[in-house]
Protein backbone atom coordinates (compact mmCIF):
# COMPACT_ATOMS: atom_id res chain seq x y z
CA UNK A 1 0.00 0.00 0.00
CA UNK A 2 2.79 2.54 0.68
CA UNK A 3 4.75 2.04 -2.39
CA UNK A 4 1.11 2.64 -4.20
CA UNK A 5 0.40 5.71 -2.89
CA UNK A 6 3.98 6.93 -2.87
CA UNK A 7 4.09 6.48 -6.81
CA UNK A 8 0.59 8.29 -7.01
CA UNK A 9 2.45 10.96 -5.24
CA UNK A 10 5.55 11.03 -7.69
CA UNK A 11 3.30 10.69 -10.97
CA UNK A 12 1.14 13.83 -9.33
CA UNK A 13 4.88 15.49 -8.58
CA UNK A 14 5.74 15.42 -12.31
CA UNK A 15 2.61 16.10 -13.93
CA UNK A 16 2.02 19.52 -11.59
CA UNK A 17 5.94 20.18 -12.50
CA UNK A 18 4.85 19.67 -16.44
CA UNK A 19 1.85 21.92 -16.17
CA UNK A 20 4.27 24.52 -14.46
CA UNK A 21 6.53 23.92 -17.14
CA UNK A 22 3.97 24.47 -19.96
CA UNK A 23 2.26 27.85 -18.39
CA UNK A 24 6.10 29.39 -18.25
CA UNK A 25 6.92 28.18 -21.86
CA UNK A 26 3.38 30.42 -22.94
CA UNK A 27 4.05 33.45 -20.93
CA UNK A 28 7.59 33.39 -22.18
CA UNK A 29 5.89 33.35 -25.55
CA UNK A 30 3.63 36.01 -25.05
CA UNK A 31 6.20 38.39 -23.54
CA UNK A 32 8.46 38.07 -26.44
CA UNK A 33 5.23 39.13 -28.58
CA UNK A 34 4.80 42.19 -26.44
CA UNK A 35 8.26 42.91 -26.71
CA UNK A 36 8.44 42.49 -30.23
CA UNK A 37 5.74 44.65 -30.41
CA UNK A 38 7.34 47.26 -28.63
CA UNK A 39 10.48 46.87 -30.41
CA UNK A 40 8.35 47.71 -33.55
CA UNK A 41 6.83 50.40 -32.21
CA UNK A 42 10.03 52.06 -30.82
CA UNK A 43 12.07 51.49 -34.48
CA UNK A 44 8.92 53.62 -36.04
CA UNK A 45 8.04 55.89 -33.08
CA UNK A 46 4.43 54.79 -33.17
CA UNK A 47 3.12 56.55 -29.83
CA UNK A 48 0.37 55.81 -27.60
CA UNK A 49 -2.53 56.76 -26.32
CA UNK A 50 -1.00 58.08 -22.94
CA UNK A 51 1.25 60.95 -25.23
CA UNK A 52 -2.40 62.06 -27.18
CA UNK A 53 -3.73 65.50 -25.53
CA UNK A 54 -6.98 64.91 -24.08
CA UNK A 55 -8.32 68.47 -24.18
CA UNK A 56 -7.91 70.99 -26.54
CA UNK A 57 -4.45 73.38 -26.02
CA UNK A 58 -6.83 76.58 -25.22
CA UNK A 59 -8.90 74.65 -22.45
CA UNK A 60 -5.52 73.72 -20.61
CA UNK A 61 -4.51 77.20 -20.56
CA UNK A 62 -7.70 78.62 -19.54
CA UNK A 63 -7.64 76.47 -16.48
CA UNK A 64 -4.04 77.27 -15.64
CA UNK A 65 -4.85 81.10 -15.57
CA UNK A 66 -7.99 79.80 -13.57
CA UNK A 67 -5.71 77.87 -11.11
CA UNK A 68 -2.73 81.12 -11.15
CA UNK A 69 -5.41 83.42 -10.46
CA UNK A 70 -8.01 81.62 -7.45
CA UNK A 71 -6.19 78.45 -6.13
CA UNK A 72 -1.79 79.31 -6.36
CA UNK A 73 -0.45 79.13 -2.86
CA UNK A 74 2.77 81.42 -3.95
CA UNK A 75 3.26 84.13 -6.09
CA UNK A 76 6.58 85.49 -7.64
CA UNK A 77 9.31 86.30 -5.66
CA UNK A 78 9.41 90.37 -4.86
CA UNK A 79 13.00 91.26 -2.83
CA UNK A 80 12.76 93.98 -0.46
CA UNK A 81 15.27 95.93 1.31
CA UNK A 82 14.66 93.80 4.15
CA UNK A 83 16.44 90.62 2.19
CA UNK A 84 19.03 89.55 4.62
CA UNK A 85 21.03 87.66 1.43
CA UNK A 86 21.33 84.41 3.18
CA UNK A 87 19.95 82.68 0.14
CA UNK A 88 16.94 80.31 2.61
CA UNK A 89 14.83 81.09 0.01
CA UNK A 90 16.86 79.85 -2.70
CA UNK A 91 17.40 76.37 -0.59
CA UNK A 92 13.69 76.28 0.47
CA UNK A 93 12.26 76.59 -2.63
CA UNK A 94 11.24 72.79 -3.81
CA UNK A 95 11.30 73.84 -7.59
CA UNK A 96 14.71 75.60 -7.37
CA UNK A 97 13.00 78.19 -9.16
CA UNK A 98 14.99 80.59 -7.07
CA UNK A 99 18.72 81.51 -7.36
CA UNK A 100 20.98 83.53 -5.68
CA UNK A 101 22.88 85.54 -7.91
CA UNK A 102 25.40 88.93 -6.64
CA UNK A 103 24.23 87.55 -3.27
CA UNK A 104 20.42 88.53 -4.09
CA UNK A 105 18.03 85.75 -4.81
CA UNK A 106 16.21 86.13 -8.35
CA UNK A 107 13.10 84.18 -9.65
CA UNK A 108 14.36 81.84 -12.10
CA UNK A 109 10.97 80.31 -13.42
CA UNK A 110 7.81 82.64 -14.07
CA UNK A 111 5.88 79.50 -13.88
CA UNK A 112 5.97 78.34 -10.54
CA UNK A 113 4.29 75.01 -9.91
CA UNK A 114 3.67 75.51 -6.35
Amino acid sequence: MIFYFSAIGNTKHVVDRIKRENEEIVLIENAEGEISKLITQLNNEITGKHMSLTTPLFIGNLGKKIYDNKTRKTSNLSVTNDCIECGLCARKCPIKAIEMIGKKPIWVKEECTM
